[in-house]
């Protein structure tokens, strides 16, 4: 949504409505309101239509006048310059018109085409001005805003797209896959936002990072600082490439205490020449303004404030925005699981430059270690499968024939003798097998 001034005087009208706290479907912002959140021109006062429910709420509060104009029922706060109003003009249907209201900073109103056509039928004067200073909005809003987000496929980074839509920002997704995680959760909420979602593997730099992360881990193997930085990096070659405006992330304040924190924050952006050109859309009224807000491309009245490790906020959004369905926040990384990590140190050990069959043999089943010798023993069906499409040149994989029991795939980081891998491997079979035959038959 481009804006072309950030009136003091409507954000203190539009406080004063919050303050309200009217509920989302019962209400919706008409008049010059839709005008003054896009930043169109100063508003003299907040007229809100409302349901029957809400009308008769307000009926019977002392400081609220009732008032009638053109035949139209309404009251009004002097003291908040508020009027509401639970009728509108023959033919425009009140509870249609707050059914299709348009969210924008956590408050209600009457959509734009709505209100063009209301002041294009009543075309006073005033009304032709406003037309006219809409046309020249809009002119300027063609000349589309482009941010590359980050995403996750997390509630935040949801909500983030959902924040920037609003705002009139053209969002291109971008997801980052490694031998440690993929974009699966992205993608899948990608098609739920009808978005195109553009990704990268960065395997190879990922895990050379990961080796030496400079600003160390996390519990685990997780250099979460260094990983998000190497992201950042790497969309900073896009955005300039493809001429985005900014990057954006769904981070939220001190959501997350090593990567979130306002230290952190800005440590990334300062290590990534990012300095101004993050916009993270859940917390920008907490953060320091960016360079997109000092040249007007957004205003931060469109944004939110939100900070901490409480998800109250992000849940009231996803009622707000009427979001269905969406992904519930962590478990993205493998290298936070401690015994992924422990593993991957022993891998390393024996294979500097592993691969992502490596990477994700050691996450498949159980695993085991004779010094260089891998042994993964399958949990259920579905791990059978798995590492038996997993076997690489020099595995040995074994499977009960006339029992049932795991399967089991041997992998040498040295040269054994292969007899040596085959008697390892019937002994992990054996050893997670119940109801043996006398005559147990494995093979591959």
């Amino acid at each position: 949504m481009a804006h072309l001034k950030n009136y003091k005087s409507n954000q203190e009208l539009f406080q004063r409505v919050k303050d309200l706290n009217l509920p989302i479907g019962e209400y919706a912002i008409f008049g010059s309101g839709p005008m003054g959140i896009r930043g169109i021109r100063e508003m003299g006062d907040v007229d809100i239509i409302v349901t029957q429910k809400l009308w008769d709420y307000f009926i019977n509060k002392s400081d609220w006048e009732q008032r009638q104009i053109d035949n139209l029922d309404g009251m009004k706060n002097e003291k908040l310059n508020i009027e509401i109003w639970k009728d509108w003009w023959i033919g425009w249907n009140v509870e249609q018109m707050i059914k299709e209201a348009e969210i924008i900073d956590g408050l209600a109103f009457v959509n734009l085409e709505m209100m063009i056509e209301w002041k294009t039928l009543i075309a006073r004067e005033k009304d032709l001005n406003d037309l006219e200073l809409i046309k020249n909005w809009q002119n300027k809003a063609m000349k589309k805003t482009k941010a590359l987000l980050l995403m996750s496929g997390g509630l935040d980074s949801v909500l983030a797209v959902k924040i920037l839509q609003i705002a009139g920002v053209q969002v291109t997704p971008i997801c980052f896959k490694s031998f440690f995680f993929g974009c699966e959760q992205a993608e899948k909420a990608c098609n739920q936002l009808g978005l195109k979602l553009k990704i990268v593997d960065f395997s190879k730099k990922h895990l050379t990072m990961s080796k030496a992360p400079k600003f160390g881990r996390g519990s685990a193997f997780n250099p979460c600082i260094d990983c998000h930085l190497l992201m950042l990096k790497e969309a900073k070659k896009i955005m300039l490439k493809d001429k985005y405006d900014f990057i954006a992330t769904g981070e939220v304040l001190g959501e997350r205490p090593m990567s979130q924190n306002a230290r952190a924050l800005e440590l990334i952006e300062k290590e990534a020449k990012l300095k101004g050109l993050i916009v993270r859309p859940l917390s920008l009224k907490v953060l320091p303004e960016t360079i997109p807000e000092k040249n007007g491309v957004i205003s931060r009245d469109n944004f939110y404030g939100i900070s901490g490790r409480s998800r109250k906020p992000q849940l009231q959004l996803v009622k707000d925005f009427g979001i269905k369905d969406f992904v519930s926040p962590g478990g993205g990384c493998i290298l936070t699981d401690k015994n992924y990590s422990e593993n991957l140190k022993i891998l390393l050990n024996y294979k500097k430059n592993i691969n992502a069959n490596d990477a994700q043999i050691i996450r498949t089943g159980r695993v085991f270690w004779q010094k260089n010798i891998l042994i993964v023993v399958a949990r259920d069906k579905a791990e059978s499968q798995a590492l038996r499409k997993m076997r690489a040149r020099g595995d040995v994989y074994l499977e009960p024939k006339n029992f049932s029991g795991p399967s089991v795939i041997v992998r040498s980081y040295k040269k054994p003798p292969k007899e040596k891998m085959i008697l390892i491997g019937k002994e992990y079979v054996l050893k997670f097998s119940k109801n043996i035959p006398n005559d147990p038959k494995i093979g591959e």
